[in-house]
């Protein structure tokens, strides 16, 4: 196999030996500790310094970042130079770095994977590292950042999106620098503004009349959409309501919750129909 395609590992590793403490120091392990140990400790560590973890905090949130940016840093170093078999896979999260194709591409791909297997903590560590080595590569952004609001990392999702979306838009620009549709074209029709925490979802009914939005307000609420009149609050979900949907016949609503439920509304009364139990987390 060609260089182009491998990395030795006492190569990779050698840069890093005179900081190798350090980055254990950060995980809270000994030197030393297995692939397992550094992962968990990485996963324990996010957790507790996400910075969605502070939404209401400015301070906390500046530190958080400062926390997660160390606690990436070590966990990628320490995870690059650990030892395992040469029989591993891509499947196998300590997969032998040296004997694969080390490139974007495989990341992206390893990303997909792991995302269609609802692995999306190890889905973002993957679309990550495919965007350290292409950080123009628009298709790890958009799927880092689907796999970030699977998890309720919206914070981080939203910089996603927004990064994919200004990267395609750079690609279409022509080189005049003259975007190839006019921003007068578009104009807000009206801005809906009743709800007091992030919008996760909206609806709007077969007949165009009525829009239905849920919040981490805990909240649903009715519109009447050509006057953007608010018509109806409804409460009764416990946590933050993920999703929303309104029924062929414009009759029902369906609502998904963090507090992991489906309920089913009347549409014009805001009546509650019915509670679905079962699920073993946030319905989205």
């Amino acid at each position: 196999m060609s260089d182009r395609y491998c990395i030795s590992p006492e190569k990779s590793c050698r840069p890093l030996m005179k900081n190798i403490e350090k980055y254990y120091e950060i995980l809270k392990l000994k030197p030393g500790a297995s692939l397992g140990e550094v992962k968990q400790a990485y996963r324990d560590l996010a957790k507790v310094w996400h910075p969605d973890c502070f939404p209401d905090a400015p301070h906390l949130k500046q530190k958080a970042e400062e926390e997660i940016k160390k606690i990436n840093e070590a966990y990628q170093q320490l995870k690059s130079c650990q030892p395992v078999s040469p029989n591993s896979s891509w499947g196998d999260r300590t997969a032998n770095y040296s004997t694969y194709r080390i490139d974007a591409e495989s990341y992206y791909k390893r990303g997909m994977e792991n995302a269609k297997r609802s692995r999306y903590k190890e889905a973002i560590e993957d679309f990550t590292s495919a965007i350290r080595l292409n950080p123009e590569y628009i298709e790890a952004y958009k799927y880092r950042g689907i796999a970030c609001s699977k998890l309720g990392y919206e914070n981080r999702a939203t910089s996603d999106a927004n990064k994919a979306a200004q990267l395609q838009h750079k690609q279409k620009t022509p080189a005049s620098n003259t975007a190839p549709y006019s921003s007068s074209s578009w104009k807000c029709d009206r801005t809906l503004k009743d709800h007091v925490h992030w919008v996760f979802s909206i609806a709007i009914s077969p007949d165009g009349q009525t829009l239905v939005s849920s919040s981490a307000d805990k909240t649903i609420r009715i519109w009447h959409l050509p006057t953007g009149t608010l018509l109806k609050t409804i409460t009764g979900h416990l946590e933050f309501v993920r999703s929303v949907a309104i029924s062929p016949d414009g009759q029902l609503i369906a609502s998904g919750s963090d507090d992991r439920s489906i309920k089913i509304w009347n549409l014009a009364t805001g009546k509650l129909l019915h509670t679905l139990t079962g699920h073993f987390a946030a319905v989205w």
